[in-house]
């Protein structure tokens, strides 16, 4: 994806995406969201729920919070491990992951943040619901 390119928009104060908005994206009323911005979250669509993690996302994991990435040949497994820490596993998909750090966590008796590292690079915090 390309800095000038994007797949949402804000208008009148709500996220959309760019099929889901409710006038032309090309109003002056409607601003992109470009793939360079940086925001302190990941703009959800308040039509269809989509979250567009494509932007820079300011927030960052802490030193003990844990990781899940993709890992193997074209992101094929997932990888658990914590920052400035130890790898936990690898696993066959992030399902596993989240339950191998729910484990862990149980074990260690601590529940840091989680987050996935997307293949572009981009954080977002995993929710524990």
């Amino acid at each position: 994806m390309k800095s000038f390119d994007y797949e949402a928009v804000v208008y009148d104060g709500e996220v959309y995406c760019v099929e889901c908005c409710p006038v032309d994206v090309e109003s002056e009323d409607v601003s992109p969201i470009f793939a360079d911005e940086e925001w302190q979250y990941a703009p959800v669509c308040d039509v269809c729920g989509r979250e567009h993690d494509y932007v820079t996302l300011l927030e960052e994991p802490e030193p003990d919070d844990l990781v899940i990435s993709p890992t193997g040949p074209l992101g094929s497994r997932t990888l658990l491990s914590v920052v400035d820490g130890p790898v936990i596993g690898e696993y066959s998909t992030e399902e596993e992951a989240i339950e191998a750090a729910r484990g862990y966590c149980q074990r260690e008796g601590y529940w840091p943040n989680v987050w996935s590292l997307s293949d572009h690079g981009n954080w977002r915090r995993l929710s524990w619901d």
